[in-house]
């Protein structure tokens, strides 16, 4: 029963490679190709992905390709004769060692070992998925052999070497990439019992080498480089330079650091040799294709360059979509900052808003880092009052993403008991669409402020009436000292929407100021401020204290 399927598959097989070469005639010599494929070291999915196969077929297990292969090369006999025999057939293809094409990447003992690290890798990182995906990308070695691949198979004859001609080669050919994500995919199915898709929220980021060291692939990349546009390299090489620096700040703030994971990291490195630099898959494949067949036959011999060892994994990294929280907060404090008040390096205030509220929330929902925005923020000395300030939490690459209602609760409680300063509400989990609210309000909202204020000179009710009907008063507002450390140096206009004022006696009132957002209402009423010429005019001197806030 097994031959009559294998039979049927290599029918198949020799049908569709017919159709697919669209030059080929009926008795096209398919059996010198595969011959010669198996004679360079190709395992038997790298025969088939080069013959143009479906997917489908690929995809068999390991023993139904072996047995199409062998079909294939007994010809005649694999289409008539099931139990056929032609001697040498089944040395050729069931040869031991590593794919000269995929570097045994979609060979069985190889994969295997390499799905395991990966499973262990991502149970041991603990995060919570509802499914995932794999990216990586080839080593420049897989492409540069089969290319040295592609160009021995022309020299059979002038009509395959039609057929393997290189502008058409790569669009009938399933690529090793594919292979492997629907190969590996179903594997890993299994052990991480989540669905393995094409995207999602949960990626497992694979990093491959190659430590044999390949002086063509050197000599082949040290010429592309040379003839590509200098400006462009510089640019990638800024980019790359400030890339790295950012990265580096990033990993000199982190409080604690894993000492383990980077000791695991240098051990992985230790043997292998120097990374070539950066060079993309259809960056080389693209300029190998325009290299002249005889000067890279100097280069590389395929023939002369069968792998004792195939690919490894070098690092692998988890990473998972942001999870984002959202609430509010009031504040009852007059010297606590919104996010931590850092000068020069020194931290200027024991705590802040933004680490009363994260500190309990990492606690709960571990993840790489957080960021805090809020929509809009008030000064140090300025209490937040009423319903509170809206705001969101971003955690970066979270290990729980599966929060219910009584878990935010639990935290909300958490936050509250930490500080009398501060209260958090309505503490919730968003999603990133529901958080660009946020940030739509900071320049269309309105706010209202009631401030307390004393002037020297006896106050009058024409001055406090004539004060009140200030309508939409634009003043140029300039960037504060204190705020100089986040926000450029510039001049912004701001308008005052209305202003009410009442007598408090001779020489105080509180005025009730409403302002788009933005609006610095300590700035505005100082005498040295805009509002100097306004409060001349009434002959008021305002010194405010500002005792609550409306949003």
């Amino acid at each position: 029963m097994a031959a009559s399927t294998n039979s049927e598959c290599s029918f198949k097989v020799l049908k569709h490679v017919n159709i697919y070469a669209g030059r080929a005639s009926e008795d096209f010599d398919w059996c010198s190709v595969v011959q010669q494929l198996c004679t360079l070291g190709c395992c038997s999915r790298c025969v088939l992905r080069f013959l143009g196969v479906p997917l489908s077929i690929i995809l068999q297990p390991t023993e139904i390709i072996d047995e199409i292969v062998k079909h294939i090369i007994r010809k005649d006999d694999a289409l008539q004769e099931e139990d056929a025999v032609v001697d040498g057939s089944d040395d050729v293809v069931t040869s031991a060692g590593i794919c000269v094409a995929c570097l045994g990447l979609l060979q069985d003992e190889l994969n295997n070992m390499l799905l395991q690290q990966i499973i262990e890798k991502v149970q041991v990182e603990g995060f919570q998925y509802e499914s995932f995906h794999c990216m990586f990308t080839l080593v420049p070695s897989i492409i540069l052999r089969e290319h040295a691949l592609c160009n021995e198979v022309k020299k059979l004859s002038e009509e395959i070497r039609a057929e393997f001609d290189l502008k058409q080669f790569h669009n009938h050919v399933v690529s090793t990439k594919d292979v492997w994500k629907r190969l590996s995919g179903p594997l890993l199915e299994k052990q991480l019992q989540a669905p393995f898709k094409p995207f999602g929220a949960f990626s497992i980021e694979i990093a491959l080498q190659y430590l044999e060291k390949e002086t063509a692939l050197t000599t082949i990349i040290a010429e592309l480089k040379q003839k590509k546009p200098r400006t462009s390299w510089r640019t990638k090489n800024k980019r790359r330079q400030k890339e790295a620096f950012m990265q580096s700040i990033k990993d000199q703030t982190k409080e604690e650091a894993t000492k383990e994971e980077a000791t695991e990291e240098e051990a992985l490195h230790a043997n292998a040799e120097p990374p070539e630099e950066s060079v993309g898959v259809h960056e080389l494949r693209s300029f190998l294709k325009a290299m002249p067949d005889e000067r890279f036959s100097e280069l590389f011999d395929i023939k002369a360059s069968r792998p004792s060892t195939g690919c490894t994994i070098s690092s692998i990294k988890c990473v998972h979509d942001s999870l984002y929280v959202a609430g509010r907060y009031n504040k009852y404090s007059r010297s606590l900052c919104q996010t931590p008040w850092i000068i020069d390096g020194q931290k200027k205030m024991d705590t802040s808003v933004e680490e009363i509220i994260t500190q309990p929330l990492s606690l709960a929902i571990p993840s790489d880092d957080t960021k805090f925005s809020s929509s809009g923020r008030e000064d140090v000395d300025v209490r937040m009052l009423g319903a509170g300030r809206p705001f969101v939490i971003e955690l970066v690459n979270p290990r729980k993403i599966h929060m219910c209602q009584e878990d935010m609760v639990k935290i909300q409680k958490e936050i509250n008991v930490s500080s009398e300063d501060l209260r958090v509400t309505d503490l919730q989990v968003v999603t990133k669409l529901e958080i660009k609210v946020l940030k739509e309000g900071e320049e269309s909202k309105t706010k209202c402020y009631l401030a307390r204020c004393w002037s020297p000179l006896a106050l009058t009710d024409d001055a406090l009436q004539a004060l009140g009907g200030t309508k939409n008063l634009v003043i140029e507002q300039k960037t504060p000292i204190r705020v100089l450390h986040r926000r450029t140096l510039s001049t912004r206009k701001r308008v005052v929407l209305e202003m009410q004022a009442v007598k408090i006696d001779e020489h105080h009132f509180s005025l009730e100021l409403e302002t788009n957002a933005g609006t610095y209402p300590s700035f505005f009423m100082s005498p040295l401020s805009v509002w100097k010429t306004v409060s001349l005019r009434y002959n008021i001197m305002l010194q405010p204290h500002i005792i609550r806030t409306f949003i």
